[in-house]
């Protein structure tokens, strides 16, 4: 059984869970996230273009991740918004592993 998202996030452990999940009855992500966070980890200099495409802009005032988490209760999202904040979600070394993941299973 997977941990808590929150408690993947706050170890550092989102990336490796999800890769160690996938395609079990614990997956994390399902298809259409995994394909968002596919897109962000081949580029997060993509972000905020990923984040305008997908409608998960946040507004101004919010906290990092609102609109994607709140409204469109998207964990790939809140991954991407959160990136490079002071509470990202996932780590440079995460997206790394997920990226190489990505690219080895294509």
């Amino acid at each position: 059984m997977a941990p808590s998202v929150a408690e993947m996030i706050a170890n550092h452990t989102l990336a490796h869970n999800i890769i160690t999940h996938h395609n079990t009855s614990d997956e994390i992500l399902d298809k259409d996230e995994l394909v968002l966070l596919h897109r962000f980890c081949v580029d997060p200099t993509q972000k905020e273009t990923l984040l305008t495409e997908n409608d998960m802009q946040d507004q101004a005032g919010d906290e990092p991740g609102t609109r994607a988490s709140h409204v469109k209760g998207s964990l790939a999202g809140f991954c991407i918004a959160t990136y490079g904040t002071e509470r990202s979600a996932l780590q440079p070394g995460e997206v790394r592993e997920l990226r190489e993941w990505f690219s080895s299973r294509s």
